[in-house]
């Protein structure tokens, strides 16, 4: 099982309690680790893709959008049993609905 944050670095990391506070007993690997993530985050966030890579992606995309080959009119329809039961109580349902309607209308 994995490590579990003490609520102390929680909070700390929420900006509830001040660094001094947490950095006390067993808690301060913790308070390492997570200003070494901040500064790592920090620094990366300022990095540029190069040009290169930035033109080599641009080439990849393609020129047009893709087409769909098949109208979606053409393409295999399949209906799995569960569906085809439930369109089947739908389609049941909707029927004695309408009957009921008719038979209720029919009289008046």
């Amino acid at each position: 099982m994995g490590r579990v944050l003490s609520p102390a670095v929680h909070a700390w990391l929420d900006g509830e309690l001040p660094e001094a506070v947490v950095r006390r007993g067993d808690t301060q690997r913790d308070v390492e680790f997570w200003k070494r993530m901040a500064e790592a985050t920090e620094a990366r966030r300022h990095l540029r893709t190069p040009a290169h890579v930035q033109q080599r992606i641009m080439d990849a995309l393609p020129q047009s959008a893709p087409q769909v080959i098949t109208p979606w009119w053409r393409r295999e329809f399949v209906l799995t049993p569960a569906a085809a039961l439930g369109a089947a109580g739908a389609l049941i349902a909707l029927t004695a609905a309408v009957t009921a309607l008719f038979i209720v209308l029919a009289h008046r």
